[in-house]
């Protein structure tokens, strides 16, 4: 139809703005009833809601004003909904974390008491949480396992970095190795071989080709370890061959070992002149050596060249030089009261001894009188066939003795290192099976021939019966005596032949025998701390845990010095010691306090204490709980309550009381020894053939 006049466009507009109106009606009309069905019909499982139905019978009824009110409700039962499950999720969540808060909260929800419970739930939540630390990091063994993994971390770590130093240097080793130096060290290797002992027909010849490999394998490996004997014959003797030399048992090298100061331009000395010496030969010779040294030495100062006699040793020498030593104190090998004597007569008391025992250890010391024993012969023959006799009765009823099953033994002569060695071996020899030698290692030998070796029991045999003179006069003599008594690990037997009343105070002899006789208790029974008030706590937070240990019957020393370092309690049982360490709360928190109580530890077990901590923190929130793994870890150890009991000296040992003698500050004393040779020189002439023997 066209539109030709304004009454048919008026029309027509009209029309179509009715359509519009229309589809809009309809548009809403099918939203609504969308609307209405959406909230008439329910979520899955679930029946509708009572707000949804009441809004969708407003759409309806088309009420806009009640559909208003109902939607209002609908939005307040969705954020009910909402709550709802966020209330169900986190009970959830309380359930696994925390069950039985979570039953109580949803059987006593309407308890008033919520309310003010609630507000401390934070506090109490975290008190909870740390409690449960406590407890993991309390549970048995757990401290123990930590240790044992860091133990073993740190040998690992050890391990490797030596294998890496090692893996190392043997590559720089190769790396720098040329052909020429190969092939001379092989040869080297192959000479060293054929000339063994030295002894063949041949072996001045090898020894020779060895010397003329040595010219240039010499630069091919970095570090060389030789004899001085071998020192002197293979290496190329020119200055400054090497970058360092390092002198052990510098105090053995006598002056024929100067050499060695040429061969580097920095010198490391390792030695003690408390020790046996170098022989020195040559009776009535002293002063033409003294007089060619002034020929040859006439620069230098009187008071330098007689350093340079037969009696001085390397270490001797140099410590005059350069006085500033470092010196080695911990002591790992005997028994403390085996080593005191030492430590006290000849290093002022400076030894720290290390040694772990238990109070079922055999007697440290021991003492046997020969009595009406005769000396035979003089000077280095010098035998006491009675007393030879008494200490081979002695080995026959040790190795025979379950207690002694696994012990190495051996006897050393104070005098006669001839006449009373020989007596001595063939007695062993001829009363012991050689089965029963070998099992114990017996041997006998003067203080010399003993230096670098040790054994679980020596004997010592002090031969004289009648004293002629002092013992101890002489260096040497000092040296034999502290040699020979540092030897034994567990056990220390002294037989002697002569009264103590005809040893006069100054003689070594009577020094040692009356030591021996009356020995500082290295296990002595504590005195008791007394009751402890319960409400005194920091200071005396190590006697609370003291008297739990007594009142269970354990046997406690307080304050046990353990070389330089002391520990708090130690526990004493038959087979061992347990070392209780009391952390309180006032000494113990800090960083630095904790990490140095761990670095004392460390250094302790390595030479085999073993500790149990005890925090005062655990101890006063529950003292029972605290110390329940002090008595598993006691038991572990087998020691056991009322267990040890201090022995108290026997009348027979009883005596006067010994006094050290004040040997430890003659370092640097020389002298002569006297021209008439006594037993002294004897043991020194013999030593002199022990150290060619270890040299070759």
């Amino acid at each position: 139809m066209a539109l030709t006049s304004r009454a048919g466009w008026h029309d027509f507009t009209t029309a179509v703005a009715a359509l519009a109106d229309r589809q809009a009606a309809d548009d809403a009309l099918d939203k609504l009833t969308s609307w209405e069905e959406q909230l008439r019909t329910p979520v899955e499982g679930t029946d509708p809601a009572v707000e949804a139905v009441a809004a969708a019978q407003a759409i309806r009824d088309q009420d806009v004003e009640r559909y208003a009110k109902e939607l209002d409700a609908l939005a307040t039962a969705h954020r009910r909904e909402d709550r709802r499950h966020r209330c169900a999720a986190l009970l959830q969540n309380l359930q696994t974390a925390h069950p039985l808060l979570a039953e109580q909260l949803t059987n006593d929800c309407a308890n008033p008491a919520w309310e003010d419970r609630l507000v401390e739930l934070p506090d109490a939540w975290a008190w909870s949480a740390a409690s449960a630390f406590v407890r993991q990091q309390r549970a048995p063994g757990r401290e123990r396992q930590l240790d044992g993994q860091l133990t073993e971390s740190e040998n690992r770590l050890e391990e490797l970095t030596g294998e890496l130093a090692a893996a190392w240097g043997g590559l720089h080793c190769l790396e720098r190795m040329t052909q020429q130096q190969r092939s001379a060290l092989q040869a080297y290797r192959t000479h060293m071989a054929s000339y063994g002992k030295g002894k063949g027909k041949h072996a001045g010849y090898y020894r020779a080709a060895a010397h003329d490999a040595m010219k240039v394998a010499q630069e091919a490996v970095p570090a060389w370890v030789m004899p001085i004997s071998q020192v002197a014959e293979m290496v190329q003797s020119k200055r400054d061959a090497f970058d360092v030399v390092i002198v052990d048992e510098a105090s053995q090298a006598g002056m024929d070992a100067l050499f060695l100061l040429w061969l580097a331009p920095r010198v490391i000395v390792v030695g003690d002149d408390k020790q046996c010496a170098p022989a020195t030969s040559g009776k009535g010779r002293h002063q033409a050596i003294h007089d060619r040294l002034a020929a040859h030495l006439p620069d230098m100062p009187p008071a330098l060249r007689a350093l340079y006699s037969p009696t001085s040793n390397l270490y001797q020498l140099l410590s005059t030089f350069f006085p500033k030593v470092i010196r080695l104190e911990e002591h790992f090998r005997c028994m403390p009261e085996i080593i005191g004597w030492s430590s006290l007569t000849f290093y002022d008391n400076k030894l720290q001894p290390l040694r772990q025992y238990g109070g079922e250890r055999l007697d440290p010391l021991l003492t046997h009188f020969v009595e009406g024993a005769v000396t035979q012969g003089r000077d280095s023959r010098l035998r006491n066939p009675k007393e030879a006799d008494a200490i081979v009765d002695c080995l026959a009823e040790l190795v025979d003795d379950p207690a002694y099953r696994d012990k190495t033994m051996g006897v050393i002569t104070l005098q006669g290192p001839v006449g009373q060695v020989q007596l001595l071996d063939g007695l062993i020899k001829k009363r012991l099976p050689a089965p029963v030698r070998e099992r114990h290692q017996i041997r006998v030998g003067n203080p010399a021939s003993f230096q670098g070796d040790e054994r679980h029991v020596i004997l010592l045999s002090m031969v004289t019966a009648d004293p002629p003179r002092i013992a101890g006069g002489h260096r040497s003599e000092r040296q034999a005596y502290n040699v020979a008594a540092s030897r034994a690990q567990d056990q220390m037997r002294l037989f002697y032949s002569v009264p103590p009343d005809r040893l006069k105070s100054g003689d070594l002899r009577l020094n040692l025998l009356t030591y021996m006789q009356n020995p500082p208790a290295a296990l002595a029974t504590a005195d008791s701390l007394g009751l402890v008030p319960s409400d005194v706590r920091r200071p005396l937070f190590e006697q609370h845990v003291y008297l739990r240990l007594k009142d269970r019957g354990y046997h406690v020393i307080p304050q046990y010095p353990a070389g330089s370092k002391r520990i708090d309690l130690v526990v004493v049982g038959a087979r061992g010691r347990l070392a209780v360490e009391c952390d309180g709360d006032y000494y113990h928190s800090s960083t630095e306090q904790i990490c140095h109580d761990q670095q004392r530890d460390r250094e302790l077990q390595r030479v085999g204490w073993k500790f149990w901590r005890i925090r005062e923190s655990e101890f006063r929130y529950d003292p029972d709980e605290a110390l329940t793994g002090l008595w598993e870890e006691l038991d572990r150890h087998g020691i056991h309550p009322a267990e040890f009991r201090a022995t108290p000296p026997s009348a027979a040992s009883a005596g006067p009381i010994w006094t050290p003698l004040s040997l430890s500050s003659d370092d640097h004393v020389l002298e002569e020894e006297p021209e008439d040779l006594s037993s002294a020189d004897a043991l020194v002439d013999d030593s002199a053939h022990h150290h060619a023997e270890g040299e070759a």
